[in-house]
C-alpha cells in the first residue's frame, strides 16, 4: 500500500505543478477518478491520510474520497467499517488539529465537516459522543467554522 500512497502523492503533486499542461492534468484527473470510484477507496484512503506525511494535496484528495463514501454508501456500511472511519478521522483530528504547524486551516476545516457528515448519519445511537467530539476539537485554537 505504501507504493501505492507514493504514487498517489506523484500524481497529485504533478497535477498542482505550474508546467503541467492541461492534457496531462486530464490524464491525472481521470486516474484519481478511476481510483475514487473503485470499491474500497476510502479505506485505502484512510491509510494515505494516516501516513499522508503531511502531504496537503493527498489529504485533500483522501478527505474527498471519505466524504463521498459517507455521503454516497455510509448505509451499505457496516457497523465496524463505519467505526474505523470515524474512529481514524477523530483520531486525527486528535493528534494534528492542535498545532497549526502540522495542519493548516483548510485541511482541519475539510476534517471536521467530514467528521460532521459521520455526526449525521450516526448520532445519537452509533456515534453518542459526537457532540462532545466535536465541543473537544472546537476548543482547539484556530478552528476556522465552515458553513455546511
Amino acid at each position: 500500500m505504501e507504493e501505492s500512497r507514493r504514487i498517489l502523492e506523484s500524481h497529485l503533486n504533478e497535477f498542482f505543478a505550474p508546467n503541467t499542461s492541461n492534457e496531462r492534468k486530464r490524464q491525472i484527473e481521470a486516474l484519481l477518478e478511476n481510483f475514487s470510484r473503485q470499491n474500497g477507496a476510502w479505506k485505502q484512503s484512510l491509510y494515505f491520510l494516516s501516513n499522508s506525511n503531511g502531504n496537503q494535496y493527498v489529504i485533500m484528495f483522501c478527505l474527498s474520497v471519505i466524504e463521498n463514501t459517507i455521503k454516497y454508501k455510509w448505509v451499505s456500511m457496516n457497523q465496524s467499517e463505519r467505526e474505523e472511519v470515524k474512529s481514524t478521522i477523530y483520531s486525527y483530528l486528535l493528534q494534528n488539529v492542535s498545532s497549526t504547524d502540522k495542519c493548516p486551516h483548510f485541511v482541519r476545516n475539510k476534517m471536521v465537516k467530514v467528521l460532521t457528515d459521520v455526526g449525521k448519519f450516526s448520532w445519537p445511537h452509533e456515534y453518542p459522543d459526537f457532540l462532545s467530539n466535536i465541543l473537544q476539537v472546537s476548543s482547539f485554537k484556530n478552528i476556522h467554522y465552515i458553513s455546511c
